[in-house]
């Protein structure tokens, strides 16, 4: 499958400092799953992901409720808990 290209393509406008063009194609990702896509693909990555761009963007809530559904994927992920305790902080 092409999902790995795709999250890593997203991953590549990320580090740019493209925000918005990273979540609009984070966004188009997560709805080919939901729309029967049966890839398999990395949920809490891609939520993390989404997370850091809304963060970005200045969505601090849209940030922190995505970084909790990674967890829901992955509970031991230190990145995830790394972004939320500075965000909180």
């Amino acid at each position: 499958t092409w999902t790995n290209v795709w999250l890593y393509y997203c991953e590549m406008k990320m580090k740019l400092g493209k925000w918005a063009e990273a979540l609009r194609e984070l966004n188009n990702l997560y709805e080919s799953k939901v729309l029967g896509n049966q890839v398999r693909m990395p949920q809490a990555r891609l939520h993390k992901d989404i997370g850091v761009c809304k963060l970005a963007i200045g969505d601090h809530q849209g940030a922190i409720d995505n970084w909790h559904r990674a967890l829901d994927y992955n509970r031991n992920d230190y990145e995830v808990w790394l972004q939320l305790g500075m965000l909180l902080e």
